[in-house]
Formats: structure tokens, sequence, C-alpha cells
């Protein structure tokens, strides 16, 4: 092969620095709007620096996940089941389908529930509704660092009930929505 003759640095050029294209997915434009929205809180410049890290590093990670999933089945899932728990993820990460019931996630991914909640959770490593819960309270999270009272954010999240709420909140961020809030 012609890459063979190729002096080392030009072979690592040829094979790895090339451009590739990628579909930019909601959840990409959800995490490059928190880059950016990183700079309005009103938090100290270190933690606004750590916001706007670890979702450029997610964003990243978004974008190399889609590039390495292209040439097929790649250690994970096979392409097409991929292919379903991204668009799922897109989907969950869109916000609309905060309400849906796992059926209708199903049909809009064209299979049945079985395989579906199955592949997101060989890829994910929680199930959907745990995934679910997660990004709900992240949005709470955001919501309270820009200043929106806990009931404001409990409804954001979904949650009916503040104690409900808080306690679920506490469980993943180990803090109480009200301390979050007087961060802001």
């Amino acid at each position: 092969p012609a890459w063979l003759t190729l002096p080392p640095a030009q072979h690592l050029q040829a094979r790895y620095f090339q451009a590739r294209y990628f579909q930019v997915s909601p959840y990409m434009r959800v995490l490059a709007a928190q880059i950016e929205a990183a700079e309005t809180l009103r938090l100290p410049l270190p933690l606004r620096r750590l916001q706007q890290e670890s979702a450029a590093v997610a964003l990243l990670a978004e974008v190399a996940q889609q590039l390495v999933l292209e040439s097929g089945h790649v250690g994970g899932l096979p392409a097409a089941q991929q292919k379903r728990v991204n668009r799922l993820t897109a989907l969950l990460h869109s916000g609309q389908a905060d309400d849906w019931p796992l059926a209708q996630m199903a049909a809009h991914c064209h299979c049945n529930t079985t395989t579906l909640q199955r592949n997101f959770q060989e890829h994910h490593g929680v199930s959907i509704a745990h995934y679910l819960r997660r990004l709900k309270l992240a949005r709470a999270y955001r919501a309270l660092l820009a200043g929106a009272r806990v009931n404001e954010a409990a409804a954001a999240a979904g949650y009916r009930h503040l104690e409900s709420f808080s306690k679920a909140f506490k469980q993943q961020y180990h803090v109480c929505p009200r301390q979050v809030r007087s961060m802001a």
C-alpha cells in the first residue's frame, strides 16, 4: 500500500488528521450552550471554568463517539443498535420525551421496549428512567444556579412535590437545593 512508503509522521497525518464530518445533535447544542452560558453565572471563576471544562469534555466525547461509530461495530453495540441508543439519548437531552412512557420512546426508536432498555443499559450503564432522572435534576441544578426558586427548579425537573424533589436532588448532588440556590 501507498501509506507504507510514507515517513512515520506523514503516515500519522494522513491517517488521523484528515477532515472528518459529524452531525451536530441536539445534545451537542445543549453542551455548547452550557459552555457559553457558564460565563453569565454568578459563580467564582474557578467554578465557572470547571463547568465550562466539564461541558467541553462531554461535547468532545459526543463528537468522538459519533466519529468512532461511523465505522460500525467498535467494541460496543453494533452500529444499528448504537444509532438507536444515540437517537434516544438525543431525544432525552432535548427534553421532548420528559413525560413519554417507555413504549412511546421505543416506538420513536423503531424497536420494542425490552430491546431499547437492554441496548440503552449496555451503552450507558443505567436504565432509561435513571438517566432521565439525572438529566432532569441537572436541569434543576442549572436553574437554581441561574437564580430560580426551589419550587421553579422542582417544576423544571418534573417534580410536583418539593419533598420528593429535595430528596432526589440531595441524593444526586449531596447538597440541598437551597444551598445551590444560595450560590447564585
